[in-house]
């Protein structure tokens, strides 16, 4: 059996953009915003039933209550597609935060917010292992965990991440650091990482996404997602 879903990440939705006047400022704020409607349309023209968002969902911590409603709106617009939301070191899990008032604004059946870092089915033969953040800096791996959980024969292991692999691009002053060997010591089939604003291949399994919406790293490979499909053929 085949599993598709969409890898993406760093939406940045509210990001300011002082540098520009208040009218183009405006209009690259609603493109943020809409970024949810561009990776619903590729879903459905791929076939994938789920999106794996890798962190900074937002870029700040104090969004507006009509911001949150909109990325809610937007997001039930593809009721067949299952929204995987993991917090960043812009946007973290913290009590009584952003993604608590996303929750009580009236989050939609098809969205999982994943607060707390756990596993959670992605498929019948497949199992999502994310490892949201509740910190701009934390001292520790949050992919840690991941080698220690066990693996069931025949299941697709998919991991969910955001922070920096070590000894890769800025890691040196990153404050979240990811082991880039995850993959093969937690077994996992797939590790979806958000964090660096560009799409690149860390190793066989390990990717990230990057920034579907271009940002200030040019030279990163900016303004895509991925469309990633596992068979289930490998046995841990």
């Amino acid at each position: 059996m085949t599993i598709r879903f969409i890898h993406t990440g760093d939406w940045h939705i509210a990001k300011p953009f002082h540098r520009f006047e208040e009218e183009k400022a405006a209009l690259l704020r609603d493109a943020r915003v809409r970024i949810p409607e561009r990776i619903g349309v590729l879903a459905r023209d791929t076939g994938a039933n789920a999106v794996l968002v890798a962190g900074d969902i937002f870029d700040t911590r104090l969004p507006a209550d009509a911001t949150l409603r909109r990325l809610a709106a937007r997001l039930a617009q593809y009721p067949e597609i299952t929204w995987h939301l993991l917090p960043g070191n812009h946007d973290p899990a913290t009590p009584n935060g952003l993604w608590r008032r996303f929750e009580d604004l009236g989050r939609p059946d098809n969205v999982i917010v994943h607060h707390e870092a756990g596993a959670t089915r992605l498929a019948a033969n497949a199992v999502l292992l994310a490892c949201p953040l509740n910190a701009r800096h934390v001292s520790r791996d949050p992919t840690a965990w991941l080698d220690d959980h066990p693996a069931e024969a025949g299941q697709i292991r998919v991991g969910l991440a955001h922070g920096a692999v070590q000894g890769f691009g800025s890691a040196g002053e990153a404050g979240v650091l990811i082991d880039p060997g995850r993959a093969e010591t937690a077994r996992l089939d797939y590790l979806a990482l958000g964090d660096w604003h560009g799409t690149k291949e860390i190793g066989p399994r390990t990717w990230y996404a990057g920034t579907p919406e271009p940002d200030q790293f040019p030279a990163n490979e900016p303004g895509y997602a991925l469309v990633v499909e596992i068979e289930a053929e490998r046995a841990p």
